[in-house]
């Protein structure tokens, strides 16, 4: 699975947007800090990480 990431730095606070199309339907989730994702085949999981907390969140 594909996971766009759009990084905002505008506004003076950092945001991020990612998206990815899951069984035919699109997910769309917005940060309001610098993060990115990947997806775990397997578990069937996106784990997100949060640059500036250092930690790591899971979606499933």
């Amino acid at each position: 699975m594909k996971i766009k990431r759009v990084f905002n730095r505008g506004g003076g606070s950092p945001s991020t947007t990612l998206s990815w199309v899951y069984e035919g339907e699109l997910i769309e989730i917005n940060f309001s800090f610098d993060a990115s994702a990947v997806f775990s085949k397997k578990l069937n999981l996106v784990f997100v990480e949060a640059y500036a907390d250092m930690e790591v969140q899971l979606l499933s």
